[in-house]
């Protein structure tokens, strides 16, 4: 396995502009690659089987995106506790984290896929999902769930990866695994012509793939730490740190889930082309968004390893370095995308009013998105001090509260894609401004 060789970044030393990016680049590229086990979905369904089919997984996407936010703050722990028991330079501490980790993946990743199973026709039933996609939809979201448990354990352990600082094997192996995702997708919808049951098999089917590689790779590391089969065990006292920590990220992953669900039903309202064309547009809109999660992650690895270290001088320096790049990054990309929108909307979908509708919701996010960045990095920072309620009860009251109130009050008085669109660079405006003037008193009192 040379393609696994040592990747380690050194956070607690250097220059840290040159560390942080080197970082946090794999980061994002690791995120995009991720895209594609969605992207391609959209892509193939969109040009070989039909804007019904595509309407039918924009229609699961939302509540897909809800099961993934359950685990995936979970592993936001993960990385939190590993890079805080590497800074203190605990390594039997990181053992039990990583084999603890392993192991709930498994339990979890079963729970979790046996309740997505069970409630995916109701929910999409709830969401008011039409009659002509509801068949489609419910097959997707149903294979989607069978490979959670493989999405649960690759995203635990890749966590471990990166709280250790290697960004560089994430990479890797979603480079493989979304390759593979891509060429299963074509087989089994142009040879075998399976169609939307044939996406969600190969999305499956790659997780657990990206799953086996990253179990591979920690089973091969040199540290004295490494995952090894037979310590495979849950400590439940570190369990419990895990759901401490990352139940509220988790919270706050389904809580902005939760939101785009009662978006999509406003959405829904505007009939089949407008969920095609918000489809496609939300599919293009998860690019901007994987450059500012980069950032986030960076944020919160970084300070918790020096937290972890007690290097206590350079957090404010983590904190400005990465609000530069997310600002610079999500303008940069934002505006791109604006400028290409049409031909970017014309690889998903071909009717001229699915791309009119696409074309309205990348114009207002586009502009905005560098806002949703520098949230994200005070978000990110907050939470790598070991804070994770408080943030979640921010989310909730700023972001959640706002646009619920937004799609309940104004939309309805003034029924537009446009304003309904509007609640999210709002609810990112008021989130900026509440983290900002509190990320001083809790990095104060945490130094106390």
């Amino acid at each position: 396995m040379h393609i696994f060789a040592k990747n380690n970044i050194d956070i607690l030393h250097g220059y840290l502009p040159h560390t942080i990016l080197l970082y946090t680049i794999p980061v994002i590229l690791t995120s995009l690659l991720n895209l594609f086990f969605h992207a391609s979905d959209m892509l193939v369904v969109g040009r070989f089987v039909g804007h019904e089919a595509l309407a039918a997984v924009g229609a699961s996407a939302t509540t897909t995106h809800c099961l993934f936010h359950l685990y995936a703050g979970l592993s936001t722990a993960i990385n939190i506790m590993v890079a805080q028991s590497l800074g203190a330079k605990n390594q039997r501490l990181t053992s039990k984290i990583l084999h603890t980790a392993a192991g709930a993946s498994l339990l979890l990743g079963i729970i979790i896929a046996a309740f997505g199973l069970c409630l995916s026709k109701p929910v999409l039933t709830l969401l008011g999902t039409p009659q002509e996609v509801m068949p489609h939809a419910t097959l997707y979201l149903r294979i989607y769930c069978l490979g959670i448990p493989g999405g649960v354990c690759y995203n635990f352990l890749a966590a471990a990866l990166l709280g250790k600082g290697d960004t560089a094997s994430p990479f890797i192996i979603l480079s493989i695994a979304g390759v593979t995702n891509i060429l299963m997708n074509l087989v089994f919808v142009i040879v075998f012509g399976m169609g939307v049951a044939g996406v969600a098999t190969a999305t499956a089917l790659s997780l657990f793939f990206a799953a086996i590689m990253a179990t591979r790779k920690l089973s091969h590391m040199n540290e004295a730490w490494k995952l090894r089969r037979h310590l495979i065990r849950i400590d439940y006292r570190l369990l419990l740190s895990i759901f401490r920590l990352g139940l509220p990220a988790s919270v706050n992953g389904i809580l902005f889930a939760v939101c785009n669900m009662y978006l999509q039903s406003a959405i829904n309202t505007f009939g089949a082309m407008a969920m095609a064309g918000c489809a496609a547009s939300s599919t293009i809109e998860g690019f901007i968004y994987v450059a500012m999660d980069g950032f986030n992650k960076a944020s919160l690895t970084f300070s918790g390893q020096h937290y972890g270290a007690k290097i206590f001088h350079r957090l404010k320096q983590i904190l400005k370095i990465n609000m530069l790049y997310a600002t610079i990054a999500g303008l940069t990309i934002g505006l791109l995308v604006v400028c290409f929108r049409h031909a970017l909307l014309g690889l998903f979908v071909t009717a001229e009013e699915a791309i009119r509708y696409g074309s309205i919701h990348l114009s207002i996010l586009g502009y905005t998105y560098f806002l949703c960045g520098m949230m994200n990095v005070l978000d990110g920072n907050i939470r790598g001090l070991g804070y994770s309620v408080l943030p979640t009860l921010i989310t909730l009251v700023g972001i959640c509260g706002f646009r619920i109130f937004w799609i309940s009050t104004i939309f309805p008085k003034y029924h537009h894609l446009a304003v309904l669109l509007s609640a999210f660079p709002g609810s990112w405006v008021i989130i900026l401004i509440i983290y900002a003037a509190t990320y001083r008193l809790f990095l104060k009192h945490k130094i106390h």
